[in-house]
């Protein structure tokens, strides 16, 4: 990539103290910075409504910055559906309606969660809850014709790596079922065993419906971004079988979001680009989805330094490296509070989303 580009997106980065906050800014933002490289990847950003709407200074920032947007709440089930058969879409609207009107492009998520969903859903027969999943896809998909994804399905995959079971996270059961080996069990599964390919193809349907048939549809899980790692690995090869099956169904899946919550000792960059070549020899784009580098995955409470920023700084510009070859016109940022970010030590201005390779699925 551009040496502009990834100065850029160093240099946006925010450090946080607990009494300080200090942003530096440069003359070149990061959605300049990638327009002027050839074929230069979307720079986005998770954007929450109630900000957009309420803080100027959030909202500027947001503009000037990104080329991409991505409702951080405001487009997903609880919100736009809390009770059954009642719809508000003001939050989602208001998102997707600033984002056309400042010439940035609208990525969804997500139409389909095993969490995060209103307690009615949850209550539901199995019958039921599969209406309710067609009913409500159908409907969310076709109200935003232009655009550019969605995440149709959000972190569908169980959990083997060495501290999931303590973080609450859904083991996968050992059995080899096709099923219960890569599904955790959620609001869907097993209820609705066929939930995400339902989804896939009703997302399709409802756009094709409003010709919008070029938004694309995107798989977006987490802890799977490398093929090598204790942690990574064996997640990113179920992720991997999914969209093999996936594929060979028939489903209309066109990508794989990687979220990327990471830590300063993060460094599987070889594991990265070989998950990313394989997803693309099928096919597909990677979007490098929610990415957040922290002092700490496991700690709730860490030092930060400048020492720390410059590690930080360079876990996103190896990212960044990686993520552009081949070329691609999509970078996603996701989880940034402009312009102040929590004082986590996250720079949480860059979720990489990308395509992979671009001849498939150009912008």
């Amino acid at each position: 990539p551009h040496p502009l580009l990834i100065a850029a997106l160093g240099m946006a980065c925010t450090s946080t103290t607990a009494s300080t906050t200090t942003t530096t800014t440069t003359t070149t933002t990061l959605r300049e910075a990638s327009a002027a490289v050839d074929g230069g990847p979307y720079m986005g950003a998770a954007i929450n409504a109630g900000d957009l709407r309420g803080d100027s200074s959030y909202a500027d920032l947001a503009a000037a910055q990104y080329s991409l947007v991505t409702a951080e709440n405001a487009c997903k089930w609880a919100t736009i559906s809390p009770s059954r058969g009642t719809y508000n879409f003001n939050d989602c609207d208001y998102i997707y309606e600033t984002a056309k009107s400042s010439g940035q492009a609208f990525r969804g998520h997500n139409l389909a969660w095993g969490n995060y969903n209103p307690s009615w859903v949850d209550a539901l027969s199995p019958s039921e809850k599969k209406d309710a999943l067609v009913e409500y896809v159908s409907t969310v998909a076709a109200r935003y014709p232009d655009a550019y994804a969605w995440d149709v399905y959000n972190e569908p995959v169980c959990d083997d790596f060495p501290f999931a079971a303590a973080a609450g996270l859904e083991i996968c059961d050992g059995t080899e079922d096709g099923l219960n080996a890569i599904y955790k069990n959620s609001s869907w599964y097993p209820d609705v065993p066929d939930a995400l390919e339902l989804a896939f193809t009703t997302a399709a349907e409802a756009l094709e419906s409003v010709n919008a048939t070029d938004v694309k549809l995107f798989l977006n899980d987490y802890m799977a971004e490398s093929s090598t790692g204790v942690l990574y690995a064996s997640k990113a090869d179920r992720v991997y079988t999914l969209a093999q099956q996936l594929l060979a169904k028939g489903i209309p899946l066109h990508g794989v979001g990687m979220q990327f919550h990471l830590d300063l000792t993060y460094s599987s960059f070889d594991g990265v680009a070989a998950n990313m070549k394989r997803l693309g020899e099928l096919g597909l784009e990677v979007h490098v989805t929610e990415l957040d580098v922290s002092c700490s995955l496991t700690a709730s409470t860490c030092s930060w330094d400048d020492s720390d920023a410059a590690k930080q700084a360079k876990i996103y510009a190896s990212l960044l490296q990686v993520s552009q070859s081949p070329p691609a016109p999509t970078l996603d940022t996701y989880h940034h509070r402009p312009p102040t970010p929590p004082a986590s030590a996250r720079c949480r201005s860059a979720w990489m989303s990308r395509p992979v390779p671009r001849s498939n699925h150009g912008a």
